[in-house]
Protein backbone atom coordinates (compact mmCIF):
# COMPACT_ATOMS: atom_id res chain seq x y z
CA UNK A 1 0.00 0.00 0.00
CA UNK A 2 1.01 3.65 -0.81
CA UNK A 3 0.26 6.52 1.52
CA UNK A 4 1.38 10.39 0.41
CA UNK A 5 -0.44 12.61 3.13
CA UNK A 6 0.13 15.22 0.35
CA UNK A 7 -2.43 14.11 -1.90
CA UNK A 8 -4.89 14.80 0.65
CA UNK A 9 -6.81 18.30 0.15
CA UNK A 10 -7.94 20.78 2.88
CA UNK A 11 -9.75 24.02 1.41
CA UNK A 12 -10.70 26.93 3.08
CA UNK A 13 -7.91 29.60 1.42
CA UNK A 14 -9.10 33.37 1.68
CA UNK A 15 -8.71 32.97 -2.25
CA UNK A 16 -11.84 30.47 -2.88
CA UNK A 17 -14.49 31.99 -4.48
CA UNK A 18 -17.39 31.88 -6.12
CA UNK A 19 -18.76 33.52 -9.70
CA UNK A 20 -21.88 33.21 -10.73
CA UNK A 21 -23.64 35.49 -13.40
CA UNK A 22 -26.15 35.14 -16.31
CA UNK A 23 -25.50 31.94 -18.93
CA UNK A 24 -22.54 32.83 -20.89
CA UNK A 25 -20.09 30.38 -22.72
CA UNK A 26 -17.30 29.08 -20.81
CA UNK A 27 -15.11 28.12 -23.71
CA UNK A 28 -12.68 30.68 -23.19
CA UNK A 29 -11.25 29.59 -19.88
CA UNK A 30 -9.23 26.71 -20.41
CA UNK A 31 -6.52 27.02 -17.68
CA UNK A 32 -6.06 27.75 -13.99
CA UNK A 33 -4.69 31.51 -15.20
CA UNK A 34 -7.14 31.88 -17.30
CA UNK A 35 -8.81 35.07 -15.99
CA UNK A 36 -12.62 35.11 -14.92
CA UNK A 37 -15.38 35.90 -17.96
CA UNK A 38 -16.58 39.23 -17.30
CA UNK A 39 -20.12 38.22 -17.35
CA UNK A 40 -19.22 36.17 -14.08
CA UNK A 41 -19.40 37.88 -10.38
CA UNK A 42 -17.39 37.22 -7.35
CA UNK A 43 -20.64 36.67 -4.58
CA UNK A 44 -18.01 37.21 -1.59
CA UNK A 45 -17.49 35.89 1.62
CA UNK A 46 -18.12 31.51 1.64
CA UNK A 47 -20.26 30.45 5.02
CA UNK A 48 -17.90 28.49 7.40
CA UNK A 49 -19.22 25.28 6.11
CA UNK A 50 -17.51 25.65 2.28
CA UNK A 51 -19.24 24.56 -0.52
CA UNK A 52 -20.65 21.28 -1.52
CA UNK A 53 -20.82 18.93 -4.70
CA UNK A 54 -24.06 17.28 -3.91
CA UNK A 55 -24.42 13.75 -6.00
CA UNK A 56 -28.07 12.41 -5.48
CA UNK A 57 -28.27 8.86 -7.18
CA UNK A 58 -30.88 6.03 -6.95
CA UNK A 59 -30.89 2.63 -8.48
CA UNK A 60 -33.66 0.53 -9.22
CA UNK A 61 -33.57 -3.10 -9.07
CA UNK A 62 -34.28 -5.52 -11.26
CA UNK A 63 -34.93 -9.40 -9.74
CA UNK A 64 -35.10 -12.68 -11.21
CA UNK A 65 -37.44 -15.34 -10.39
CA UNK A 66 -34.86 -17.67 -8.86
CA UNK A 67 -34.90 -16.45 -5.30
CA UNK A 68 -35.72 -12.95 -6.13
CA UNK A 69 -31.75 -12.11 -6.33
CA UNK A 70 -30.45 -8.83 -8.17
CA UNK A 71 -30.01 -9.60 -12.13
CA UNK A 72 -29.63 -6.38 -12.97
CA UNK A 73 -29.36 -2.71 -11.37
CA UNK A 74 -29.98 0.78 -13.23
CA UNK A 75 -29.86 4.39 -12.36
CA UNK A 76 -33.41 5.81 -12.36
CA UNK A 77 -32.56 8.95 -11.01
CA UNK A 78 -29.10 10.83 -10.97
CA UNK A 79 -28.56 14.79 -9.81
CA UNK A 80 -25.67 16.97 -9.27
CA UNK A 81 -25.82 19.97 -7.37
CA UNK A 82 -23.25 23.02 -5.63
CA UNK A 83 -24.35 23.80 -2.39
CA UNK A 84 -22.82 26.77 -0.99
CA UNK A 85 -23.94 30.67 1.82
CA UNK A 86 -23.29 33.14 0.56
CA UNK A 87 -22.84 35.84 2.86
CA UNK A 88 -22.70 38.92 1.68
CA UNK A 89 -26.14 40.97 0.70
CA UNK A 90 -24.34 42.19 -2.45
CA UNK A 91 -27.55 43.01 -5.27
CA UNK A 92 -26.67 39.98 -7.08
CA UNK A 93 -26.88 37.47 -4.74
CA UNK A 94 -30.52 39.42 -3.68
CA UNK A 95 -31.67 39.56 -6.73
CA UNK A 96 -31.09 35.88 -8.04
CA UNK A 97 -32.46 34.36 -4.80
CA UNK A 98 -35.85 36.79 -4.65
CA UNK A 99 -36.15 36.58 -7.96
CA UNK A 100 -36.48 40.51 -7.76
CA UNK A 101 -35.72 43.36 -9.67
CA UNK A 102 -34.33 46.38 -8.59
CA UNK A 103 -33.77 50.02 -9.58
CA UNK A 104 -32.48 53.03 -7.70
CA UNK A 105 -34.16 55.92 -7.01
CA UNK A 106 -33.00 59.33 -5.48
CA UNK A 107 -29.62 60.85 -6.03
CA UNK A 108 -26.64 61.52 -3.65
CA UNK A 109 -27.38 61.29 -0.03
CA UNK A 110 -30.76 60.54 -0.60
CA UNK A 111 -30.56 57.63 -3.23
CA UNK A 112 -31.89 54.35 -1.87
CA UNK A 113 -32.48 50.94 -3.95
CA UNK A 114 -36.13 50.07 -4.49
CA UNK A 115 -36.47 46.14 -4.35
CA UNK A 116 -39.33 44.38 -5.61
CA UNK A 117 -40.27 41.07 -4.73
CA UNK A 118 -42.49 38.75 -6.15
CA UNK A 119 -44.38 36.41 -3.65
CA UNK A 120 -43.22 33.38 -5.58
CA UNK A 121 -40.10 32.91 -7.37
CA UNK A 122 -39.10 31.01 -10.35
CA UNK A 123 -36.03 28.89 -11.26
CA UNK A 124 -33.15 31.22 -12.08
CA UNK A 125 -30.47 30.11 -15.35
CA UNK A 126 -26.90 30.90 -14.35
CA UNK A 127 -23.06 30.06 -15.13
CA UNK A 128 -20.56 30.16 -12.55
CA UNK A 129 -17.00 29.18 -11.83
CA UNK A 130 -15.88 27.96 -8.36
CA UNK A 131 -11.82 28.79 -7.32
CA UNK A 132 -10.69 26.03 -4.61
CA UNK A 133 -6.58 26.28 -3.04
CA UNK A 134 -5.62 23.83 -1.00
CA UNK A 135 -4.10 25.00 2.49
CA UNK A 136 -2.75 22.25 3.69
CA UNK A 137 0.98 22.78 1.84
CA UNK A 138 0.94 21.09 -1.53
CA UNK A 139 -0.27 24.37 -3.93
CA UNK A 140 -3.31 22.50 -5.28
CA UNK A 141 -5.60 24.77 -7.04
CA UNK A 142 -9.11 23.37 -8.56
CA UNK A 143 -11.49 24.92 -10.55
CA UNK A 144 -14.80 23.92 -11.47
CA UNK A 145 -16.33 25.20 -14.62
CA UNK A 146 -20.48 25.34 -14.27
CA UNK A 147 -21.88 26.24 -17.97
CA UNK A 148 -25.40 25.73 -16.76
CA UNK A 149 -26.88 25.72 -13.69
CA UNK A 150 -30.41 26.03 -12.23
CA UNK A 151 -31.22 28.39 -8.70
CA UNK A 152 -34.55 26.37 -7.80
CA UNK A 153 -34.98 25.32 -4.39
CA UNK A 154 -33.99 28.11 -1.63
CA UNK A 155 -34.18 28.52 1.93
CA UNK A 156 -35.14 31.12 4.17
CA UNK A 157 -33.60 33.78 4.94
CA UNK A 158 -32.29 34.78 8.72
CA UNK A 159 -32.30 38.44 9.89
CA UNK A 160 -31.48 37.84 13.33
CA UNK A 161 -28.93 38.78 16.35
CA UNK A 162 -27.98 35.71 16.12
CA UNK A 163 -26.97 34.35 12.72
CA UNK A 164 -25.55 36.19 9.58
CA UNK A 165 -27.95 36.88 6.98
CA UNK A 166 -26.77 34.28 4.62
CA UNK A 167 -28.16 33.26 0.74
CA UNK A 168 -28.40 29.21 0.60
CA UNK A 169 -27.97 28.66 -3.03
CA UNK A 170 -28.62 25.20 -4.11
CA UNK A 171 -27.37 25.48 -7.86
CA UNK A 172 -28.48 22.24 -9.90
CA UNK A 173 -25.91 21.35 -12.55
CA UNK A 174 -27.54 20.67 -15.98
CA UNK A 175 -25.78 18.81 -18.60
CA UNK A 176 -22.45 18.29 -16.74
CA UNK A 177 -19.41 20.34 -15.51
CA UNK A 178 -15.69 20.67 -16.02
CA UNK A 179 -12.75 20.42 -13.35
CA UNK A 180 -9.56 21.93 -13.88
CA UNK A 181 -6.67 21.03 -11.16
CA UNK A 182 -2.85 21.01 -10.99
CA UNK A 183 -2.88 18.59 -7.93
CA UNK A 184 0.05 16.75 -8.38
CA UNK A 185 -1.38 13.15 -7.53
CA UNK A 186 -4.19 13.56 -10.32
CA UNK A 187 -1.94 15.41 -13.70
CA UNK A 188 0.91 12.86 -12.11
CA UNK A 189 -1.03 9.63 -12.73
CA UNK A 190 0.04 7.72 -15.54
CA UNK A 191 -3.65 6.64 -16.37
CA UNK A 192 -4.18 10.40 -17.63
CA UNK A 193 -4.11 10.33 -21.20
CA UNK A 194 -2.83 13.66 -22.95
CA UNK A 195 -5.05 15.79 -24.82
Amino acid sequence: MTTNALNALIFGSDNDSVYLGPVTSLTTVVGLATPVPAALEDRGWIGEEGLNLELSDSIERIKGHQGGKTVKTFMSSSDTNITVALLETKLANLLDYLSAKATKVGTGNAAIAKIDVPASRQVTMLSGMIDLFDTSGNGAHTRILLPTISLGERQGIAFTNKDITAYNYNLEVIGGFTILTNAKAIVEDPKLLAA
